[in-house]
């Protein structure tokens, strides 16, 4: 029986292992050829390590019933594994803090809940070897679970349901898809761990880990490279795309593009400095996201440009997308939370699909109306 289970329970952790071998390698090229969000690539890589060493402690842990060498290793498996499982999650709300863009301020605030339950986990598991709270060994060397074996769930489900409130509260910072990825992210592990108490002695959670990586990998962690590392939005690479798949497919489905810069940005910069210039740029992506919708395609284009694409033709609806700019832009600046106020020059139009423009054509033109827009406003 031993053997049986042992051998299912490799088979799984090894396949799970190279899946997350091939994750990190990604991200590790990615994070070569690509700088955008260093910090989030390193927090995910930090994941995607600490998840592949607890895979390899939980074989470890799976010599019991053994003796000599094998149960030494046995117990070093399960020490590791009650000590580190649950950083897991500590570490998945730093991700999730820097896939919204939340302020350190908050951060800070929901990184000491954390580990504040971690530090409760650790001193139960530092003791367990003395008192067999969370587990033990009987004479015969085989692994029984404690009598506050519950401890680390219940650590483990109030750090996760942390980061599920974060990410419902913040879920209008998000594009639709990265929001269900993100927030489904704990559902399997959280499923497989349930199954686990059922059907005990085979390794679900951990692997299912893993699989969950996978999914955010795919969905949201490898379409980095097509995001403004100090913004948040898309970028130039991904506005040529998309603007060309818009032309090409205009005579079914019309569209409508933005162009537009913030107005004295220059005498930001030499006023208050290239980092304020910075947070500037920073707060005008905010802004466009609260004015559209987390789900239209906004670009920084270059500088202080920004472009945005509309799934429509409709005038009404350009001119409807503009004037929520203005209006979003007139909230912050009566705010007064910065030394500087945020206007844009804007030109937008609608693509006639029978001018047969190309991409570069029809830019050109929404940002000669840009200009003559900025001309009208200085004069």
């Amino acid at each position: 029986m031993f053997t049986f289970r042992f051998g299912i329970n490799v088979g799984i952790s090894l396949y799970s292992a190279a899946l997350l071998a091939f994750i990190y390698i990604a991200v590790r090229r990615q994070a070569a050829e690509y700088a955008a969000h260093p910090r989030r690539q390193r927090l995910f890589l930090s994941i995607v390590v600490l998840n592949f060493l607890l895979i390899v402690a939980d074989m470890l842990s799976r010599f019991d019933g053994q003796s000599g060498t094998l149960f030494t290793l046995c117990k070093i498996g399960n020490f590791v594994l009650f000590l580190f499982n649950p950083l897991l999650v500590p570490s998945w709300y730093f991700y999730l803090c820097d896939q919204i863009g939340l302020d350190r301020a908050s951060e800070k605030r929901g990184a000491i809940f954390q580990f504040s339950l971690y530090a409760v986990n650790t001193a139960a598991v530092i003791a367990t070897p003395f008192t067999g709270w969370l587990y033990y060994f009987d004479a015969a060397n085989v692994y029984h679970r404690g009598p506050l074996f519950w401890i680390t769930s219940l650590v483990t489900v109030l750090m996760i349901l942390l980061c599920e409130l974060l990410i419902t509260r913040c879920r209008e910072r998000l594009e639709r898809r990265y929001f269900y990825a993100l927030f489904l992210f704990p559902t399997i592990p959280v499923v497989t761990n349930i199954i686990q108490f059922a059907f005990y002695g085979i390794a679900f959670a951990l692997n299912a880990t893993a699989y969950s990586l996978i999914i955010v990998f795919v969905l949201v962690q490898s379409r980095s490279m097509d995001v403004d590392y100090l913004t948040g939005l898309y970028n130039r690479r991904k506005l040529d795309i998309s603007l060309a798949q818009a032309v090409r497919d205009s005579a079914g489905s019309g569209f409508s593009a933005i162009l537009l810069d913030i107005d004295r940005f220059k005498t930001i910069n030499d006023s208050f400095g290239h980092n304020v210039g910075d947070t500037a740029l920073e707060d005008a992506a905010g802004l466009l996201k609260r004015a559209l919708g987390p789900d239209t395609l906004i670009a920084r284009y270059g500088g202080d440009e920004f472009c945005i694409l509309l799934r429509s033709d409709d005038e009404c609806r350009l001119q409807a997308a503009i004037e929520s700019i203005d209006a979003c832009a007139n909230e912050f600046n009566h705010r007064g939370l910065r030394p500087y106020q945020l206007r844009f020059s804007m030109g937008g139009a609608a693509y006639d699909p029978t001018s047969a423009m190309t991409p570069e054509e029809f830019i050109s033109r929404i940002d000669m109306l840009m200009y003559a827009d900025k001309r009208a406003s200085e004069g």
